[in-house]
């Protein structure tokens, strides 16, 4: 917990218990008083113990909240933060022979700041100097202070500060030691009653599960989440371009949008957004549609008799002559292939033809192949 806690309000006669570490490092523990029982109230540089009861009485709720506002005031009212422990935050200088030009970066509460060798810091005479301009350069940041011990320079975050990361460009030049900070445990069933809300500090402000704590969700810009695995973004929900989508993140993914889908407006898109018009649409019940550049070309539909309705002409062949120009030879691999023909002389549209294997030799093998025609009309379809 950060801060100083202004009012801690205590339902009667439930004890706050904010529990002391057993073995306080490099502290004694105060007793502030004795309770009842005859045991201690106890303090400690982590915090402190009550009194424990000593009826069979209900020990009521611990709240624990700020100061609230003047009355018919004007300010804003204020938050109570948790936060776990910070951890080390160190930087050694290990030659700084290496380190012209070189950056530190100190991130503070999500806020990066690029410390620049020459412009913030200098790489003056030994390791040792240098850890003392660094340190002055981080200790000049909002949030920390700083000192250097050797040539290790050491970073303390303020009361009020919640995360620091380091970050180095030259390995060769400095180590940056950031540790594992504590987190804010909650030991047994939590109740949320109003909203739950998280602020975004950097990449790293992941929901997650405490094995993996580079995967979860997180949020980096309005009307978006973001599904994140081994830190990378594997998927996302938002509103791009206006349009409500689930979609992979990465070049020509796959995505699904949130749309009423139609014989003409995919909603599955195999691209995503690359190519919102190309994808499977619907175009009624038991009726899927592929569709391309919002044209439905492929409808499958169930149905007594199960067929594959092919909207539009495979191959465009001429709608006006006597002449139909032949789209493709009819030969082995094309077998089955459908040609739609405009034949207006004869007003008849939609003739179909289908390329099929007419005639076999010896060994019993197709080796002759032409068009099967809905009528004996020769101009309908293609021409051999």
């Amino acid at each position: 917990m950060i801060g100083i806690i202004t009012i801690i309000t205590l339902s009667a006669p439930g004890p706050l218990i904010i529990a002391p570490s057993k073995t306080p490092s490099g502290s004694s523990a105060i007793i502030a008083g004795t309770c009842p029982d005859g045991s201690a109230m106890i303090f400690d540089v982590n915090g402190m113990q009550g009194c424990a009861l000593t009826t069979d009485t209900a020990p009521g709720d611990a709240i624990v909240h700020p100061v609230d506002n003047f009355p018919g005031g004007t300010q804003t009212a204020s938050d109570l933060i948790l936060r776990g422990g910070i951890d080390e935050k160190t930087i050694t200088i290990d030659d700084y022979t290496n380190c012209a030009g070189d950056t530190v970066t100190v991130t503070i509460d999500g806020s990066d700041t690029v410390l620049t060798e020459g412009v913030d810091w200098d790489d003056a005479t030994g390791n040792d100097e240098t850890a003392t301009s660094l340190a002055a350069a981080v200790d000049a940041l909002t949030g920390v202070s700083s000192v250097s011990a050797s040539a290790v320079v050491q970073i303390t975050p303020d009361l009020t500060t919640f995360s620091i990361s380091l970050a180095e460009s030259d390995a060769t030049c400095t180590t940056v030691a950031a540790g594992t900070d504590g987190v804010v445990a909650v030991k047994g069933a939590m109740t949320i009653e109003d909203t739950l809300s998280f602020d975004t500090f950097g990449s790293s402000s992941v929901i997650h599960l405490e094995l993996e704590p580079d995967t979860g969700i997180t949020s980096q810009s309005a009307n978006e989440i973001l599904f994140i695995a081994n830190n990378t973004t594997r998927w996302l929900m938002d509103s791009g371009g206006g349009t409500d989508r689930l979609a992979a993140s990465i070049t020509n993914g796959p995505s699904m949008v949130r749309e009423g889908s139609t014989s003409t407006n995919p909603t599955l898109l195999p691209a995503g957004e690359n190519d919102t018009d190309s994808g499977l649409g619907w175009s009624g019940a038991d009726a899927p549609s592929m569709i391309a550049g919002g044209v439905e070309m492929v409808r499958f539909v169930e149905s007594s008799t199960d067929y594959v309705s092919y909207q539009v002409p495979l191959v465009h062949s001429q709608s006006t002559g006597t002449t139909v120009s032949e789209p493709f030879a009819c030969a082995a691999g094309k077998e089955g292939a459908t040609v739609y023909a405009d034949d207006t002389d004869d007003n008849v549209t939609g003739m179909m033809c289908v390329c099929i294997g007419t005639g076999d030799d010896a060994g019993g093998t197709i080796d002759t192949w032409d068009w099967m025609r809905q009528d004996d009309n020769t101009s309908v379809c293609p021409l051999m």
